[in-house]
């Protein structure tokens, strides 16, 4: 096969992938509570736990998403109790997001689901080398530089 042909066959798996991560991200399901979230909600709440404090604009440039798109997240985790809303110590003006109890009992359960996924993803891939997943991440990061500039040309028209 030709470097064009692997190429061509790379970029249709990475397709297919790109739809069945759709497919799973629409699919509410439970992360330790009775909640169903959907997987952009655990991810924020992921984001949350790790950074500890952070506010609604910060959330916004690390989900790649409007302030507003955000904000609505935000208060859809809100009513459900997973997180909360303070006013900032350093600013009165700014409102961080916080964890609530259960919002951290999500995080927890997320953590170990993704080591757990993850550790299952790389008993498959032993063959792998270091050297072959710092390949793949160059790639993707190559990707995913070119949808980004693709996504902000597309909306300067």
């Amino acid at each position: 096969m030709t470097k064009e042909n692997v190429f061509s066959n790379t970029i249709d798996t990475l397709y297919e992938t790109s739809r069945l991560l759709n497919e799973y991200e629409s699919k509410p399901r439970k992360y330790g509570t009775e909640d169903d979230l959907y997987m952009v909600e655990a991810h924020i709440i992921n984001l949350i736990g790790d950074k500890k404090h952070i506010n609604i604009s910060d959330i916004a440039k690390y989900m790649n998403r409007t302030k507003s798109a955000a904000s609505q997240n935000i208060s859809r985790l809100v009513k459900k109790g997973l997180v909360e809303k303070r006013k900032s110590t350093n600013s009165s003006r700014e409102v961080v997001i916080m964890l609530s109890s259960k919002g951290y009992t999500v995080y927890q359960y997320h953590k170990n689901l993704d080591k757990t996924e993850y550790e299952a993803y790389l008993a498959k891939l032993e063959h792998f080398s270091t050297d072959d997943f710092e390949k793949i991440e160059q790639f993707l990061s190559i990707v995913n530089d070119n949808l980004m500039y693709l996504l902000k040309n597309n909306n300067d028209k």
